[in-house]
């Protein structure tokens, strides 16, 4: 795998935004994603073969990065603002999938 950024995906308000919650239910993935003003934004990832997480619930967002993949699939890494209160914690969350929709 790559660490070549190709693009940061979906909307503003994931800057700063919290992961609140994961629900998976087949090869579909959704991410509920609190902004920091409130918003409920949920991240529905399709086709989804892979998922890397640690501590993922709670995260506090930076952005939802797409990097680049040598596969058929989409790679989407949500990049971790660093905490200094939560030294020692490590968070991941990162997606093989066909794509994503935001509602």
């Amino acid at each position: 795998m790559s660490d070549e950024l190709l693009r940061y995906v979906g909307p503003a308000g994931l800057h700063d935004a919290t992961i609140e919650r994961l629900e998976r239910n087949g090869a579909v993935l959704r991410v509920r994603i609190r902004s920091d003003d409130g918003q409920l934004i949920s991240a529905e990832f399709r086709g989804v073969t892979q998922i890397l997480a640690t501590a993922a619930e709670g995260m506090l967002l930076y952005a939802l990065a797409e990097m680049r993949n040598d596969g058929p699939q989409r790679r989407f890494v949500f990049a971790n603002w660093y905490d200094p209160g939560e030294e020692g914690v490590e968070r991941q969350l990162e997606i093989l999938a066909d794509g994503v929709d935001f509602a």
